[in-house]
C-alpha cells in the first residue's frame, strides 16, 4: 500500500538529480570540441613567419564519424603558390586561405608549404591540439564567463511540488499534495564514457489530502526516505548535440510514518536522451523501468513494477552553474502476498547543479 507512493518520489529524485549532473557536463563541451594549432618543435626553426591564424582557436566538429577541424588564416605577404600536406592551397588575392584538416589523435601533424614572390621556399610542420585544459566560453543571456574545465564531481539540490493518486485493495482512495527535498552527486569515473552517482530524496513536508474512498485516511501524512545508486553509460556523447545514456543500478526506500512500507528494494534501468542547443541550453528526456523485490510477491515486471518518464529543461545561470524545471509523470503498482497497491503521480520540480 505504501510502497507505490515512495517510488514515484524516488523516481522524480533519480531522475531530477540525473539531468542536473548531465546536462551541467554538456554546457561545456556542447556541439564541438575547441582546438589549437600549434608548430611542432622539430621544425620550429623553419617557419613561416608571415603566416597568421585567423584565430587563436578552432572548432573539431564531427562529420561521417571522422573528427574535422576546418582552419584559416593569411599570408601577410604575397605568395605565387602554397599547399598543405602537397595538396593545392587556395589563397586569394589578400591572402587568406582555409582548409579542413583530419584530426587523428596523436598523428595529427600537417606541413604548409609556400613561395614568396622572390621563389623562396618556407615550409613549417604544425599539429592540431585540443583545448582540455584551457578555457572555454560560454554565452548566458548578454554575459559570456569562461569555463574552467569540467569538474569531475557534480553535485544537485532541488525541491518539487507532487500530486499523488493513491488506491489500494481496502478501498482506500487517497489523493495528496507533497512538497520533497532532493540532492545528488555524480562522479565522472571515464570522461564522455562512464558515470557513478548517488542521489536521495526526504518528503520533507506533506500538505493537504484528501480521502475518498470507503476507508477513510483523511488527514494522514505521507513521509519517506529514499536512496538511489547508479552507473551510467554515455553511448553518445559530444561533440554531437544529442546525447543518449544508459544507466542502471538499485534503489532503496522507506516510509517514516504510519503510512507507507519499510526496506524497499529493487532493480532499475533507464535510458535518457539530452537535446543540447548552441547557446548550451538542453532538453532532458527520461523513460524509466524498475522492478521491487522486497515485501512483494515475486520479481514480476507486470505486478510489481514503476514505469515513468520526465521532461526537463536546463540552462545555465553562472560560471558553472545549472538550472532545471522539469515534469514527471509515473504508474506503480505492487502485489503483495495479502494485498496489492497502485499509485499515479504527477510532479512539478526545480533544481541546482553546481
Amino acid at each position: 500500500m505504501k510502497t507505490l507512493i515512495l517510488l514515484f518520489l524516488l523516481s522524480v529524485c533519480i531522475h531530477q538529480d540525473n539531468a542536473f549532473a548531465q546536462q551541467a557536463a554538456t554546457v561545456i563541451d556542447q556541439n564541438s570540441t575547441p582546438v589549437k594549432i600549434e608548430p611542432v618543435e622539430s621544425l620550429k626553426d623553419f617557419g613561416i613567419p608571415f603566416l597568421k591564424w585567423s584565430k587563436e582557436t578552432f572548432q573539431m566538429e564531427k562529420k561521417k564519424k571522422e573528427n574535422m577541424v576546418e582552419i584559416s588564416g593569411s599570408f601577410s605577404e604575397p605568395v605565387t603558390s602554397a599547399s598543405i600536406n602537397g595538396k593545392v592551397l587556395k589563397v586569394d588575392q589578400k591572402g587568406n586561405f582555409s582548409y579542413v584538416v583530419k584530426y587523428t589523435g596523436e598523428t595529427n601533424a600537417f606541413i604548409i608549404s609556400a613561395v614568396d614572390q622572390d621563389k623562396k621556399n618556407w615550409r613549417m610542420n604544425y599539429r592540431v591540439v585540443q583545448e582540455t585544459a584551457a578555457k572555454l566560453t560560454l554565452k548566458v543571456g548578454d554575459i559570456v564567463d569562461e569555463m574552467a574545465q569540467i569538474p569531475r564531481w557534480r553535485y544537485s539540490f532541488g525541491a518539487g511540488y507532487t500530486l499523488i493518486s493513491f488506491r489500494d485493495y481496502q478501498d482506500v482512495i487517497l489523493k495528496q499534495n507533497t512538497i520533497t527535498l532532493k540532492g545528488g552527486v555524480v562522479y565522472r569515473a571515464i570522461d564522455s564514457v562512464l558515470d557513478f552517482g548517488l542521489s536521495g530524496f526526504y518528503n520533507v513536508f506533506a500538505m493537504n489530502s484528501t480521502s475518498l474512498g470507503q476507508t477513510s485516511v483523511s488527514g494522514e501524512k505521507l513521509r519517506y526516505l529514499g536512496l538511489n545508486a547508479r552507473a551510467t553509460y554515455h553511448v553518445i556523447e559530444a561533440p554531437s548535440n544529442i546525447r543518449f545514456n544508459v544507466s542502471g543500478g538499485v534503489y532503496w526506500n522507506s516510509s517514516v510514518g504510519r503510512l507507507g512500507f519499510s526496506d524497499m528494494i529493487g532493480p532499475q534501468i533507464f535510458p535518457d536522451v539530452t537535446y543540447v542547443f548552441a547557446n548550451g541550453n538542453s532538453l532532458y528526456l527520461y523513460t524509466k523501468f524498475a522492478a521491487s523485490i522486497s515485501n512483494a510477491r515475486g520479481l514480476s515486471f507486470k505486478t510489481n513494477r514503476e514505469v515513468a518518464t520526465g521532461l526537463h529543461y536546463s540552462f545555465p545561470v553562472s560560471r558553472l552553474n545549472r538550472m532545471t524545471v522539469g515534469v514527471d509523470v509515473s504508474q506503480l503498482s505492487l502485489d503483495l502476498d495479502d494485498a496489492w497497491a497502485s499509485t499515479n503521480t504527477y510532479s512539478l520540480s526545480t533544481g541546482i547543479s553546481f
